[in-house]
């Protein structure tokens, strides 16, 4: 088993509990036991870890595409002009989109490409719920892409991922197993990609109190508004995001976030994929721990 101080967040750790002594004793020892210090300096890192991210998560900066973990509704604009467009102001609504036919998945090499990419990503986001319990699926739109840093360090942190995130499910056509349609999950509402949101503030050195990340869900949740008052209460206490508009573009692959230092812009990019989230029970349980 690794040491404590070396850990990783998913890695398997064996603790020990002392002997059980006296409440006089255990309060004398407890401020001088190094082995207790070396628990609550290890602890307190791992949850550090989590709060910040170390750049690996889809969540915090989504490098490339893999069919397995999410896909692009610009690639849609291959099978028909204006379908990828469609498809996302239908979801954003809270409607069901259609995808795929499976009269087209048959006789378009496009449709037929992103049938299959559809079908390993189901395939996967199923594979974890029935693993982990955790439903990790998302339409993710609009992108948040750059680099932050606090004001006096020189030193980017690069991210690229979700601003907001709209539960959804992939459904298979009944009028073929090649047809798929995105819907809305239950009665979930968008959410604000907070595992993103912590990460930011973190970087900058800003407070992020859980008032501050319910009431941004509650300004996410409405799906007419939503965005554009996300963005304004992030301005409101410190966050600055360039805007930008025009069609859904296609994800590409980006080398140039780190360049310019502190810089944050939208991108009107749409994936559909596995957007894990940060627990704040998670968090709080580490807190009490400590």
């Amino acid at each position: 088993l690794p040491a404590l101080h070396r850990a990783k967040l998913d890695e398997l750790l064996q603790l020990t509990a002392p002997p059980v002594v006296e409440p006089v004793e255990r309060e004398a020892s407890a401020s001088l036991d190094p082995s207790r210090q070396q628990l609550i300096r290890g602890l307190s890192r791992l949850r550090d870890q989590l709060i910040s991210g170390d750049g690996r998560s889809p969540s915090v900066r989504l490098r490339v595409l893999r069919n397995e973990r999410a896909f692009d509704l610009g690639r849609l604009e291959r099978i028909s002009l204006g379908l990828g467009e469609r498809a996302l102001e239908q979801a954003r609504a809270g409607r069901v989109a259609r995808l795929i036919d499976a009269s087209e998945a048959g006789t378009h090499r496009a449709a037929e490409d992103c049938g299959e990419a559809l079908q390993q990503l189901d395939r996967a986001h199923r594979d974890r719920v029935e693993e982990t319990g955790s439903h990790d699926l998302y339409l993710g739109y609009p992108f948040l892409a750059g680099a932050v840093a606090r004001q006096t360090s020189i030193v980017a942190y690069p991210v690229r991922a979700p601003l907001l995130l709209y539960p959804v499910e992939l459904v298979r056509d009944s009028r073929g197993a090649r047809s798929w349609k995105l819907a809305p999950k239950g009665d979930e509402d968008p959410i604000v990609n907070q595992s993103l949101v912590r990460l930011l503030f973190n970087k900058m050195r800003f407070g992020f109190p859980d008032s501050l990340a319910e009431e941004l869900d509650e300004l996410a949740a409405d799906r007419a508004g939503g965005l554009d008052a996300v963005i304004a209460r992030l301005r409101e206490v410190g966050v600055e995001i360039t805007p930008r508009s025009g069609p859904l573009t296609a994800f590409e692959t980006r080398t140039d976030l780190e360049a310019g230092g502190h810089h944050l812009e939208l991108e009107e990019i749409a994936v559909l994929g596995l957007f894990p989230q940060s627990s704040s029970d998670l968090l709080q349980d580490y807190d009490a721990v400590i």
